[in-house]
């Protein structure tokens, strides 16, 4: 725990300093997009080559929905390359709407990079600030995977092997180390029994200090599966447990 603390200084002074001089950092992180994408589809039919501040980029790339990202998405689900970025993209991961649809996000190295980046700052402060939370263990809520390994047209794997897949190569370590929930338990197919495998690590967790879901109603589920089937989850547990 604490060599992963001391890990994400760097992360937190970059951070700090984009903080002290934000417009700074913005104009950085914008050129920095624009090189990203140069020489793709996208930066073709918008013209992006020359833009050199924020006012030109509105004046060429409109606020727009995911419904208007669909077909550049589709292309790259279909194999093509430079779509949206210069980079390749490494997996699609599926995103739930409002109304329920399923939506499909291209994930690139950069952008695994980009969550570590606003991640490290966030849990670092926490650690220094619940200084009580170093050496107890942490869940990090993830939908089971699909029972088969799935793909799009143009074989481009769907999903995250690992719930740790956002983080560094040493946060991973740490992760893997410290987490409540066995990786494998992700594995299980069926969603009941997913749910009660998953509830009863995290009933046997002595030191669970941390948890951390992506959306309010995948706890409120976990706690409906306990709140239904409290005796039996209870009868699992060691006595001093229970």
């Amino acid at each position: 725990h604490h060599a992963y603390v001391m890990s994400l200084r760097g992360r937190w002074r970059q951070f700090q300093r984009a903080a002290n001089k934000p417009r700074k950092a913005q104009e950085a992180r914008l050129r920095s997009l624009l090189a990203g994408r140069r020489d793709t589809a996208f930066a073709k039919t918008h013209q992006l080559d020359g833009i050199d501040s924020f006012a030109a980029f509105q004046d060429r790339v409109p606020v727009r929905s995911y419904d208007d990202f669909s077909e550049w998405i589709n292309r790259i689900a279909n194999g093509e390359r430079r779509v949206l970025t210069r980079a390749p993209v490494r997996l699609m991961e599926r995103s739930r709407g409002a109304a329920g649809e399923i939506k499909l996000i291209p994930y690139t190295d950069g952008l695994f990079s980009e969550f570590a980046a606003a991640t490290a700052p966030w849990l670092r402060e926490l650690s220094i600030g619940c200084p009580d939370l170093v050496g107890t263990r942490s869940y990090w809520g993830m939908a089971p995977l699909p029972h088969q390994r799935e793909s799009t047209p143009g074989g481009i794997p769907i999903g995250m092997d690992d719930d740790t897949d956002f983080f560094s190569p040493l946060a991973r370590f740490a992760l893997r180390r410290t987490r409540a929930v066995r990786s494998r338990v992700r594995r299980i197919a069926d969603p009941s029994a997913w749910r009660q495998q998953t509830i009863q690590e995290l009933l046997a967790c002595e030191d669970l200090g941390f948890i951390s879901i992506w959306h309010p109603t995948f706890l409120v589920a976990l706690m409906e599966e306990l709140a239904q089937n409290l005796e039996p989850l209870l009868d699992t547990l060691k006595p001093s447990r229970r």
